[in-house]
């Protein structure tokens, strides 16, 4: 089965598949996931919109995964309520397009794994993400991942990897390289239209986690206090 999404015209620059070679078994008709991480909305996405049109093209199912793990001692509890809240708009978005929010609490690489494992998903997407931690995670899952993961510049006028991989002397050998993704990336991107093909299951709710995410919190507060007190006792 080809799950080669690269041709498509208004993507085309955006997409990077992280391991290249790698794709879903033959004869097996299951999911696409988007682990949302950054760029939590829905309109002007294109990594949904990548998303999207493969799981239409395929004639499957497609879901929406975020990963909620903490930083110890980097961010106050306001900024994780702030965030829900956010995602809390991004899921009643979701829902009324037929596409299920999943919401996985803890070590982000074992969820993924896990979710990997139980969906045995056609194709994975990502953000592009140049923070060492979603780096790693990109990383990790490409590698154990049986299906092909990509990577969607979500931000970019023109995408770092379309001056290609040699070494630019000056502005002569990188223009006609990137003229044409720069034009490309300079159009809005398509509305993300409501899915037809049904999640096979019940997906829980963040309302309905809320007692997880209250304790998950909890940790912080009290990671948060033993910094303090290490701090007063040097």
């Amino acid at each position: 089965m080809n799950t080669d999404v690269s041709n498509i015209d208004l993507l085309k620059s955006r997409i990077k598949c992280l391991n290249p070679g790698k794709s879903q078994k033959d004869g097996k008709k299951t999911c696409v996931i988007y682990v949302i991480s950054r760029d939590q909305h829905v309109k002007g996405n294109y990594a949904l919109l990548a998303a999207q049109k493969q799981a239409s093209a395929l004639k499957v199912p497609m879901a929406v995964v975020f990963c909620f793990a903490l930083v110890s001692g980097r961010r106050a509890r306001v900024y994780y309520e702030k965030m829900l809240s956010r995602l809390e708009q991004v899921e009643k978005e979701l829902s009324e397009l037929n596409i299920p929010f999943m919401m996985l609490i803890g070590s982000p690489v074992d969820r993924l794994k896990g979710l990997m494992s139980h969906t045995d998903p056609l194709a994975i997407y990502f953000e592009l993400n140049p923070l060492p931690g979603q780096q790693a995670l990109q990383k990790s899952v490409a590698e154990i991942a049986e299906c092909s993961v990509f990577s969607i510049d979500n931000h970019s006028t023109m995408q770092v990897w379309a001056a290609g991989d040699k070494q630019k002397n000056g502005e002569e050998t990188i223009r006609p390289e990137t003229e044409w993704s720069r034009s490309g990336s300079l159009k809005k991107p398509k509305q993300i239209n409501k899915h037809p093909y049904n999640w096979p299951g019940v997906v829980m709710t963040i309302s309905q986690l809320d007692c997880r995410i209250k304790d998950f919190l909890s940790e912080l507060e009290n990671n948060s206090q033993k910094d303090i007190n290490k701090q007063s006792l040097s």
